[in-house]
């Protein structure tokens, strides 16, 4: 009989983890114009750092901590098309996906959102939508698939 030689301890493992992503696209770009809209066709490169960091600590005696990190550098060719619709003077609506692959498993982005400009003179606008990116890259051997999306706000300046 082995159930009088086994002994379960519960143990409580706090964790904490920390992304960090930069992702920085250089393309060209062919634009189709319309009267009030334009569909642009674009082709470059996505470079793509990612960080993370895992702080896990054993709670129950004897209390241990340690902290994990994976930083990666990748370099992708991507591709897209952007559209845009000016509503009026002043509103616009646009669209936008794009895909990337090459050292990153592959990496797609798509968005939507309303501009309204604030300034005539200067360009200025502000601007609001929703956004959902996907990415998978191996991070410290490990493959990360990572899902972000949700609504965005910003202001656009041209000096």
């Amino acid at each position: 009989d082995f159930s009088d030689d086994v002994r379960y301890d519960l143990v409580q493992i706090d964790t904490t983890t920390r992304l960090t992503a930069w992702l920085v696209d250089v393309a060209g770009y062919h634009r189709i114009r319309q009267p009030s809209s334009y569909v642009d066709i674009f082709a470059g490169l996505r470079w793509v750092k990612l960080r993370m960091t895992f702080d896990f600590e054993r709670t129950t005696p004897p209390t241990i901590a340690n902290q994990l990190k994976a930083t990666e550098s990748f370099l992708d060719l991507m591709v897209g098309a952007r559209y845009q619709n000016e509503l009026n003077q002043n509103w616009a609506t646009k669209a936008r996906i794009d895909l990337s692959k090459g050292e990153t498993e592959g990496i797609w982005d798509a968005r939507i959102e309303a501009d309204y400009k604030i300034s005539q003179k200067h360009n200025d606008r502000i601007f609001f939508g929703y956004r959902a990116r996907h990415i998978e890259a191996y991070l410290g051997g490990t493959l990360l698939e990572l899902d972000m999306h949700g609504p965005y706000v910003g202001y656009n300046f041209v000096f």
